[in-house]
């Protein structure tokens, strides 16, 4: 027997410290409230009040006292990251009877007046709303919402499949109402609908004139002009990355944000923005992340419903929006409204990609659709026009998804030339990558950049084999006409804080194979070799540090003759003259933070009071550095609290990192990877201990390549044996450094100028001591021929 009220249920303890800070980091100070409700339906779900046929809606009594009997409904996670459910599931069948029973008045009136049933009604999306905690979905409620409009022909009673998902609801109700239980049919009053309805404000899509050739150019484009607006009514929240603390290893111890083109929009004076989430919010946040997190969506929406409160949710690549919240006992209009809206959206108005045609009526399938490249440009930067391919997914395959809610989320999709695309289409086989990125990214520009700077080097050239294939590729702006985003309806491009705008990137590449294909030794000597050679020669003619060296981007593709190594995925590259310097004897407050109190180890030059406040100075005029690169694999030194401008030696690490992790998990007889837990701790700091702990201790070492293959074992024995000798001895160097460098700040802050002669000349010294002996591409190079 269900309780009465909720004092004896959960309380606000029930969502884990560790899920929420995962929703904070996700959706953290991107999050917009109150806006006007029949605004939000329009803009959402494109449903207009005059939509609704006809009139003489009601709400069956019956099901409203139903509702307001069951008693209290939550759901939460506990400490251990198990799911409960706790309260009357039969609160959330009631709620779903009653929207139902306003579709089903809908379908009425348009059956007896089909000339009333609105234009959109013919594509909507085949769905159902459906409310998913049955006693028998409790195992999978870790991922679930409590309502979802899915497919009619999704089972009943397995797991969520986001691909085939609408849109979403959560419930939570905290008490029986006995107090508002009535038999009568409730009637509702449209005019209210009319009365609360809204001037839509002119949106202008405007195309920018490029004054350096004369040329239109898309709104997209305009973003390169990396002009700032002041963010409007938006408070700027940044959120740096966790970095080691109290750890001063001695190695030796141990063997472009532009929005001019933004549209003009009404200004909703009544958005009102926030820092942060609160407890309410966590769970739809979680559940909007979950779905944006499927990869194949611009936006996801929801509502919300706590007891007669419901709100409704938008969410995209920028944050979050939250409507104003109505009672649907005393306002059933919005109820009716939102029914109307759910019932008649189709797959564009629920968030599905808008460049997929033609419409899905049955979720977000992907296999014979047609994907729409607007804007196109090729490797030489030539404009294509509007181009088209043919999605073509393995039979039973579902395409990758590229993780993360907010600035990343996308997918990628096995693709054949369409009518228009033979042209740019030598091979039948392409994928496209199609990705939400920072506008400071520019992947294709940086791909071009590569290869026009290594066909310029006649040595160079024969590399560029190493790099990745460009077929084309297309960036639109949020606020492009062909994304359609409600966002930029709702309140504008100047709603979002500095750093915060995204942008569509679709790249259509050749296809590769992944590493874990490779059948030998040598093939896999071979990828490696031709992958650094392209890395190393982008670097050297070009001038673009990849930065994100990880299995995944490594990839390969073979001839009749040979296997050829490719640097796949350039969306974290930067050019060298955006890295920041990081001379060895130059100074860098920013460096000193976590080591304030204490310089050395032993404790004996401790920094005076008016030392550490000038230091403390100098700290707040740096900017902070964040790590860049798959986590598992980017170099040690950037693990460090000390943390140094990334370089080329950090990514050649990452190859180090990326080839023992491959030999440690791959099955060269079925060409598949192990499950790993291999160097994925969490926190930083702990993964940095780890590493160090491989560098310098052979048990450790051993134990992680025990498992490994037998033809990787002469592999193992010479080349990764000479390797982590090298990282090891590049490291100790490094430390040496660090200390010898916070040793003759202290100096120079001190004003003693004969310290800092003296540490500067043992700095020199160490660096000409250990010249030939750091890691390089040669000696790297030479570890692989060893084999």
């Amino acid at each position: 027997m269900p309780s009465d009220d909720f004092e004896n249920g959960p309380d606000e303890t029930f969502i884990a410290p560790e899920v929420k800070e995962n929703v904070l980091k996700e959706f953290g100070g991107l999050i917009e409230r109150d806006f006007p409700i029949v605004d939000f339906i329009h803009h959402v779900w494109k449903c207009k009040p005059e939509d609704i046929p006809g009139d003489g809606y009601q709400i069956w009594g019956f099901i409203y006292a139903r509702y307001f009997r069951t008693g209290y409904y939550s759901k939460g996670i506990n400490s251990k990251d198990e799911t409960f459910i706790q309260g009357d599931r039969y609160a959330g069948m009631s709620f779903n009877f009653m929207l139902k029973g306003l579709v089903l008045d809908i379908q009425r009136k348009m059956k007896e007046n089909p000339a009333a049933a609105p234009e959109k009604a013919k594509m909507r999306f085949a769905g159902d709303l459906r409310f998913l905690h049955t006693r028998e979905l409790t195992k999978y409620a870790p991922m679930n919402p409590d309502f979802i409009y899915g497919c009619a022909n999704e089972l009943p009673h397995e797991p969520v499949n986001w691909p085939y998902a609408g849109l979403l609801g959560e419930l939570r109700k905290t008490r029986r109402m006995e107090d508002l239980c009535f038999e009568e049919d409730v009637d509702i009053d449209l005019s209210k609908l009319k009365d609360a309805s809204f001037n839509a404000p002119d949106i202008v899509m405007n195309n920018v004139v490029d004054t350096e050739n004369g040329r239109k150019r898309r709104p997209s484009d305009a973003m390169e002009l990396e002009e700032e607006r002041p963010a409007k009514r938006r408070k700027q929240v940044t959120e740096p990355l966790p970095s080691a603390s109290d750890l001063v290893e001695d190695y030796e111890m141990q063997d472009p944000d532009n929005e001019d083109s933004a549209p003009a929009v009404a200004d909703n004076s009544t958005v009102a923005p926030s820092a942060e989430l609160d407890h309410e919010e966590i769970q739809i946040a979680l559940s909007l992340a979950h779905l944006l997190s499927d990869g194949g969506r611009a936006f996801a929406s929801g509502f919300q419903v706590e007891d007669t409160k419901i709100t409704l949710w938008y969410g995209d690549r920028s944050g979050l929006i939250k409507s104003k919240s109505f009672d649907f006992v005393q306002e059933p209009h919005y109820l009716l409204l939102l029914a109307a809206a759910i019932y008649f959206a189709n797959d564009k108005d629920l968030g599905m990609y808008p460049l997929l045609s033609p419409h899905s009526t049955h979720g977000l399938y992907f296999n014979g659709r047609t994907l729409k490249v607007p804007a196109a440009r090729d490797i030489n930067d030539i404009e294509l026009g509007t181009v088209h391919y043919r999605v073509n997914l393995p039979i039973g395959g579902t395409p990758p998804t590229i993780a993360g809610a907010v600035g990343r989320g996308g997918l990628i999709l096995h693709l054949t030339a369409g009518q228009t695309t033979k042209s740019v289409a030598e091979e039948d086989k392409m994928v496209a990558k199609i990705a939400w990125q920072s506008t400071a990214r520019r992947e294709g520009n940086y791909i071009r950049r590569v290869h026009r700077k290594m066909n310029e080097s006649e040595e160079a050239k024969k590399h560029l084999k190493h790099i990745v294939n460009l077929k084309c590729s297309s960036t639109l702006a949020m606020n492009d006409p062909e994304l359609n985003l409600p966002r930029v309806f709702m309140t504008g491009m100047n709603s979002i804080p500095k750093g915060k705008t995204c942008q569509l990137d679709i790249l259509v590449m050749k296809e590769y194979r992944p590493l874990q294909h490779l059948k030998s030794r040598g093939e896999l000597v071979q990828v490696f070799r031709g992958v650094l050679a392209g890395h190393r020669w982008a670097w050297e003619t070009a001038g673009v540090l990849h930065r994100d060296v990880s299995p995944g981007n490594v990839m390969f593709y073979r001839t009749s003759d040979e296997v050829v190594g490719v640097l796949c995925d350039w969306d974290l590259a930067e050019a060298q003259e955006n890295l920041e310097e990081d001379d060895l004897l130059s100074l860098d407050y920013n460096k000193l933070a976590p080591v304030l109190q204490n310089l050395a180890r032993d404790g004996t030059s401790v920094l005076s009071e008016a030392t550490l406040k000038e230091i403390q100075e100098g700290i707040a005029r740096q900017k902070p550095r964040l790590i860049n690169g798959s986590q598992p694999f980017v170099s040690i030194d950037l693990l460090d609290h000390i943390v140094p401008a990334q370089s080329y030696r950090h990514d050649l690490e990452s190859f180090f990192w990326v080839l023992v992790w491959f030999c440690a998990t791959h099955n060269a007889s079925s060409l598949t990877l192990k499950t790993t837990k291999l160097w994925t701790n969490p926190r930083i700091e702990e993964l940095f201990k780890e590493k160090v702990d491989f560098l310098c201790n052979t048990t450790t070492s051993h134990a992680v390549l025990k498992g490994c293959p037998s033809t990787y074992r002469r592999l193992i024995q010479g080349c990764l044996r000479g390797l982590r000798n090298t990282v090891r001895r590049t490291h100790i160097r490094d430390a040496k450094l660090k200390v010898l460098r916070l040793k003759r700040q202290e100096a120079i802050v001190e004003g003693n100028a004969g310290m800092d002669v003296r540490y500067k000349e043992e700095m020199i010294s160490v660096i000409q001591q250990t010249a030939g002996q750091e890691l390089t591409f040669e000696t790297f190079i030479k570890c692989l021929d060893s084999v």
